[in-house]
C-alpha cells in the first residue's frame, strides 16, 4: 500500500513537472546561483531531498523540506510568498515539480539551480568565483 502511494505521488509529480510551462528566468546557473546565495541575507534556500540526503549533505544555512513527502505543500504553505527562495536538489525533475508546486501556491520569487549541485557546493565551500 505505501509503495503504491510514493509511485502515485511521483508520477503525479513527474506529471505535474511535464506540464509546466515555467520559463528559465527562475532557473539560475551555478555562478549566478553561488552569488544569489553570498549576496541575498534574506533568501531562504530550500533543499527539497529526502532527510537522508539532506544529513549526509547540504547547503550550510539551508532548511529541509522533502518534495517527495505528503506535506510538502503545507510546509512550504507556511512560509512568506513574499520573499526569495532558493531550491536545490542533486534530481532535477524534484526540484523543477517543487518550483511548480510553490508557484502554484502563489509563490514569485523561487529560483532553481540549472546546473551540478556538486558544483555549486563546491563553489559555495571553496568561495571561488567562475
Amino acid at each position: 500500500m505505501f509503495k503504491s502511494y510514493k509511485l502515485y505521488l511521483l508520477l503525479f509529480l513527474i506529471l505535474i513537472t511535464l506540464l509546466s510551462c515555467e520559463g528559465s528566468k527562475n532557473k539560475l546557473n551555478v555562478a549566478k546561483a553561488s552569488k544569489l546565495i553570498k549576496s541575498d541575507t534574506n533568501l531562504t534556500i530550500i533543499d527539497v531531498r529526502t532527510s537522508g540526503e539532506y544529513f549526509l549533505e547540504n547547503i550550510d544555512g539551508s532548511i529541509n523540506i522533502d518534495v517527495l513527502s505528503a506535506n510538502f505543500s503545507s510546509r512550504v504553505g507556511m512560509l512568506d510568498k513574499t520573499n526569495s527562495y532558493f531550491l536545490y536538489s542533486q534530481n532535477p525533475t524534484r526540484v523543477q515539480t517543487a518550483l511548480q508546486m510553490m508557484t502554484n501556491l502563489g509563490f514569485s520569487n523561487v529560483y532553481i539551480l540549472n546546473g551540478n549541485y556538486k558544483d555549486l557546493l563546491n563553489l559555495l565551500l571553496t568561495n571561488e568565483n567562475i
